[in-house]
């Protein structure tokens, strides 16, 4: 069964804990003017994340070079 709705009327966290709760599989596709995230679950657990902004300089592994807690 496929959900749509405003996260006006739900939090984040409150999806987040009825996918790990039910063990859901798919696909969480948030939207804002400037980005779209989609989140892969499987079996309730987070396994994938992606965003359409790609934005370098915010991913993990750009934060951990930056923060000198890894090398390029």
């Amino acid at each position: 069964m496929a959900l749509q709705g405003s996260l006006r009327d739900f939090s984040i966290a409150d999806i987040l804990q009825l996918i790990a709760l039910q063990k859901k599989t798919g696909l969480l596709t948030l939207k804002s003017p400037d980005d779209t995230v989609t989140l892969g679950f499987s079996d309730g657990a987070l396994v994938s994340a992606e965003s359409s902004a790609k934005r370098i300089d915010t991913r993990l592994g750009t934060v951990l070079v930056k923060t000198r807690r890894l090398s390029a």
